[in-house]
């Protein structure tokens, strides 16, 4: 309900997967990371395409396919922003109201809890929105012809590679690259 808004995948569990390495997990998600939504609605990195192949991410966590090529971004290709503190994103047809009851939201990276009251209602039988109470930075690559072509060309080495990986449910269209991505401290999601 989001994505048609612009607001891209939304992930239900956007934090990276534990296992993989601090030196990945220390920034998280970045422009380049190639991978595939989870069931519970994360994001599997498996590489990144805009670091190089000895990268330390790399030689840390899972390599890369074989005939690998790092794509160079365009440094001036980017744009960047910040999202406001208390800015809501929400589906069309739903209303997203403060109200007296609180419930607590706690990030292992703040030091206090934020207190967020609100109701979600809709007049569609689907909604949702993504609340940002402490605000978010965005960045997404703006140039992305390039890396289109890049990703046509790469694509039957890259889904050969997930699969001597051991993900055979990885089906063709099911590889993501990042392109760009919102990054917060704080967040609640509803449906």
């Amino acid at each position: 309900m989001l994505y048609p808004k612009g607001y891209g995948y939304p992930l239900w569990t956007p934090e990276p997967n534990e296992q993989t390495p601090y030196v990945y997990r220390k920034d998280g998600i970045r422009v380049g990371d190639v991978g595939f939504i989870t069931q519970d609605g994360g994001f599997e990195f498996l590489f990144n395409i805009t670091l190089p192949k000895d990268h330390k991410i790399h030689q840390k966590w899972r390599g890369v396919p074989e005939d690998f090529e790092q794509f160079k971004l365009n440094a001036k290709g980017y744009s960047t922003g910040k999202i406001p503190k208390g800015t809501t994103f929400h589906s069309k047809e739903t209303e997203v109201q403060e109200t007296g009851d609180y419930f607590n939201v706690r990030a292992s990276n703040l030091t206090t809890d934020a207190n967020i009251g609100f109701q979600l209602r809709s007049t569609h039988p689907e909604g949702a929105a993504l609340l940002l109470p402490q605000g978010a930075s965005r960045r997404d690559y703006m140039t992305d012809l390039p890396l289109r072509d890049f990703a046509i060309k790469n694509a039957q080495t890259w889904y050969r590679y997930i699969h001597k990986q051991g993900y055979s449910s990885a089906q063709n269209g099911s590889l993501y690259i990042i392109t760009g991505f919102f990054k917060t401290a704080c967040y609640h999601t509803a449906v």
